[in-house]
């Protein structure tokens, strides 16, 4: 009896605590957005980063989008394919809605058997890629110039992925590596760049609120959502008590005293006096 009545106040500081914390819940709690990329420098890309610390890993084409989940300084914390990782605030505009055309689709093979590297460089163990094998384009870095076309010094790389013997890689590829160079401008009259933009304080938690400072309202429903619990739970919680009490002081009741039979005389059981 005593475990079930420690479980049963357990609940209730449980519904107590859930009710109480209904009001203080962040706005971003549970709820992703999305957000349009477009360069604040005028760029053809925005720069995508694995960690604040580190340097960009490649450059988001303007107009497609990440998905923010949280604020972390001057960046969104944010999602973009499939990759987690960040990206300026000031590069990123939170939309109301969901984008048909989130992330661009591009995907690159390579005319020959050709090399993938860690960096945007030649100088890193390489990762051999035939030309079967589809990459998945996510972005651009400009780096080491290996070719020169019409005499001037070539430095684009594309960031991509690749499942290459069942394992998946990314890395870079030199640009005039590539079959067919990947087409990602978008349509400036896309119906998903006119997504109405929304304010980041929606991803700032709200301050915690004092009960006094609630509405009229919103108080009348905390008191009752956490009164109306604890009375039954209570009631159930004494209820079973007073039906033990009561059931044996009946049985006690119809038990009476015992009379001991003596021929003609009878006599009380002692030990029930």
């Amino acid at each position: 009896m005593k475990t079930k009545r420690i479980f049963i106040l357990g609940v209730i500081f449980l519904i107590m605590a859930t009710c109480l914390s209904t009001n203080q819940t962040s706005a971003k709690a549970n709820q992703n957005y999305y957000a349009r990329v477009e360069s604040a420098t005028g760029e053809n890309g925005v720069s995508f980063y694995r960690t604040i610390d580190s340097e960009s890993l490649f450059s988001i084409p303007n107009n497609y989008f990440v998905i923010v989940s949280d604020i972390k300084q001057d960046y969104y914390v944010v999602t973009y394919k499939d990759l987690q990782g960040y990206v300026k605030r000031n590069d990123a505009s939170l939309v109301e809605g969901t984008p048909q055309i989130k992330f661009p689709s591009a995907t690159i093979t390579v005319f020959d058997t050709q090399n993938m590297y860690s960096s945007a460089t030649n100088k890193s163990t390489p990762i051999t890629i035939t030309n079967d094998v589809v990459m998945t384009y996510y972005g651009e870095k400009e780096g080491a110039g290996l070719q020169k076309v019409d005499q001037k010094l070539v430095t684009t790389w594309y960031f991509v992925s690749a499942y290459v013997d069942g394992q998946r890689q990314e890395g870079y590829i030199y640009t005039n590596y590539v079959s067919e160079k990947p087409f990602v401008v978008r349509d400036l009259s896309d119906p998903d760049l006119t997504l109405p933009t929304i304010s980041d304080d929606v991803l700032i938690p709200p301050q915690p609120q004092n009960f006094s400072k609630l509405s009229t309202g919103t108080q009348v429903m905390l008191i009752v959502a956490i009164s109306v619990p604890s009375l039954l739970i209570l009631y159930f919680l004494i209820k079973p008590t007073k039906l033990m009490q009561t059931n044996k002081s009946k049985k006690n009741a119809k038990k009476g005293k015992r009379r001991i039979s003596h021929g003609d005389y009878f006599e009380f059981d002692e030990s029930e006096l």
